[in-house]
């Protein structure tokens, strides 16, 4: 986050809500509304992209043991396994794809993890799968 406040061509507007988009065929502007003071003020923008704008929490990666970049996010690899095996992570929280921070990108992520973390039970014995039944 530190990084990015540093960049000239990025504004931190904190404590506001988009109330309008406007455009024709394309989005062109926003209007946002700060939710202290009232203030309401046009943004001329070429798209949106819509963020939760939250952060993980880094403090208990580290408190638990878990290897983490230079920035605080979950070291993985391919499989979304991190350094502790049984332990996988997905999305905004790794390392893994840092300029793509979607929704498409974490649900795919997220997929991963999941098998990951099945194949790992299943490996160690853990999970048996049951057979499916009633399918014709």
């Amino acid at each position: 986050m530190e990084e990015t406040r540093k960049k000239p061509n990025i504004e931190f507007i904190l404590d506001s809500i988009v109330t309008e988009i406007r455009g024709r065929d394309r989005v062109e502007s926003v209007v946002v509304k700060n939710k202290v003071t009232g203030e309401e003020k046009e943004l001329k923008v070429d798209g949106i992209f819509i963020e939760i704008g939250s952060e993980p929490p880094r403090e208990l990666f580290e408190a638990i043991g878990l290897e983490t970049d230079s920035m605080g996010n979950v070291v993985v690899d391919e499989w979304m396994r991190t350094s502790m095996p049984g332990i996988f992570a997905a999305g905004d929280c790794t390392s893994m794809w840092p300029g793509f921070r979607q929704v498409v990108t974490a649900a795919a992520m997220g997929a991963v993890a999941a098998y990951s973390a099945y194949t790992y039970l299943q490996e160690k014995g853990l999970y048996k799968p049951k057979p499916l039944t009633g399918l014709k």
